[in-house]
């Protein structure tokens, strides 16, 4: 039901029909809202576990690295714990999308 309305966005002008480009110029990418939305959705979600395994990994370094410092451990723990919490609430939110999906029986991610 979706797929069929969004589908209708399609840019057209009424009085010449579809819009095409010129010829010899390659087509495709995205073609719709709904498939810009579903790579957004899906570029957030890659992006976010990416940049939270890089801070991570730059907290386990920095814990490694402060000398047994208490300042510096602590500021290592603190963004290895904040890279885990990020994490968590990036999952989580796949769930929710998923479940979302499953009751209004659309697809947001392929």
């Amino acid at each position: 039901m979706i797929q069929n309305s969004i589908s209708k966005l399609a840019l057209s002008i009424p009085q010449f029909g579809e819009v095409k480009g010129p010829p010899g110029v390659p087509t495709g990418g995205k073609s719709s809202v709904y498939e810009i939305i579903q790579f957004g959705i899906e570029l957030l979600i890659v992006g976010g576990i990416l940049l939270a395994l890089v801070f991570l990994i730059y907290g386990g370094v920095q814990w490694i690295t402060s000398g047994g410092s208490k300042g510096g451990v602590e500021a290592a723990r603190n963004k290895i714990i904040y890279a885990i919490i990020g994490l968590v609430v990036i999952f989580l939110s796949f769930f929710i999308i998923n479940f979302i999906e499953h009751f209004f029986k659309i697809n947001l991610i392929r």
